[in-house]
């Protein structure tokens, strides 16, 4: 990856998280979510194509993940209240999905030689607005509708 592509992405991945920082800050989940899916969107393509490239498995695996967040993080315009405890768990669950993804996403960047150190901080950053979010959720401090 050449240096202006990395800068690039890097600028990109920083507005995108700063999306995500704007809908926790906000309460408005469409915001946390489509920052969290368009920063998969950056991932995933990226890694097929080292994967294509070199044949090395971790990019294939690494693709994976972010796919599975991709998922996860897709903006839906479904509504609920705190009175659909189905609903409030299957939240919480998705959110710590989004936690151990990242944290992988931290270790990868401080594992590939490729990447540098400070992409950590926007999976940094996913882990603590998940938890955050978490955390909020358990107090009822968040009612989702």
């Amino acid at each position: 990856m050449t240096q202006t592509t990395l800068l690039i992405l890097s600028i990109i991945a920083g507005i995108v998280t700063l999306i995500s920082v704007y809908g926790v800050i906000k309460k408005e989940r469409k915001f946390f979510l489509l920052g969290l899916f368009l920063y998969s969107f950056l991932v995933v393509p990226n890694e097929l194509m080292a994967y294509f490239d070199s044949g090395n498995m971790v990019h294939l695996m690494t693709a994976g993940l972010w796919a599975v967040q991709f998922i996860i993080a897709f903006p839906v315009k479904a509504s609920y209240d705190s009175s659909n405890t189905v609903a409030y768990m299957l939240v919480k669950k998705m959110l710590l999905a989004i936690i151990i993804i990242n944290l992988c996403g931290i270790s990868l960047t401080y594992n590939v030689e490729a990447l540098p150190d400070f992409f950590a901080l926007y999976h940094g950053v996913f882990c603590a607005l998940s938890t955050l979010l978490i955390i909020k959720f358990h107090r009822g401090e968040i009612v989702a509708e």
